[in-house]
């Protein structure tokens, strides 16, 4: 084989590592309650839950994910972790960034209304050139 041919095969397999794979919530392992920054989100009888949960693959880094609500930092999320909070009810901004001393990357966010007694859940993934947060079904599979 020529170097071009065994430089292509490399570079799709260093590509493909870096897209990520859904998992459901119960697949996942639960962040660690020091990395939950969400006191502020106490349950009551207005409030929604939302689960939380980051793909397994991702850009080959052990670096955390933010998740901000409301531009509130409330949880520090590593690979294949889940969490899930007690929502405000109403409109939010629900987003994520990678946890990096140097940030290079904007803040992607996403719209959510929050209905009291509801249970959302999210996905937040990396696509092979974007972070995204994104709201699916209790299966992990997108809407």
């Amino acid at each position: 084989m020529n170097s071009r041919v065994l430089l292509t095969i490399a570079a799709a397999f260093v590509l493909t590592g870096c897209r990520s794979d859904a998992l459901r919530p119960s697949e996942a392992t639960p962040v660690s309650q020091n990395l939950i920054h969400a006191p502020s989100l106490h349950r009551g009888a207005a409030s929604a839950i939302a689960t939380i949960t980051r793909d397994s693959g991702g850009p080959p880094t052990s670096t955390r994910w933010l998740i901000y609500l409301d531009g509130q930092v409330i949880a520090r999320i590593g690979k294949a972790e889940t969490f899930t909070v007690n929502a405000p009810v109403g409109q939010h901004i629900l987003g994520v960034e990678p946890d990096a001393k140097i940030k290079v990357l904007q803040v992607i966010n996403t719209d959510q209304v929050f209905n009291a007694g509801h249970h959302y859940y999210f996905r937040v993934m990396y696509t092979g050139s974007e972070y995204r947060i994104q709201r699916t079904m209790p299966s992990g599979d997108t809407r």
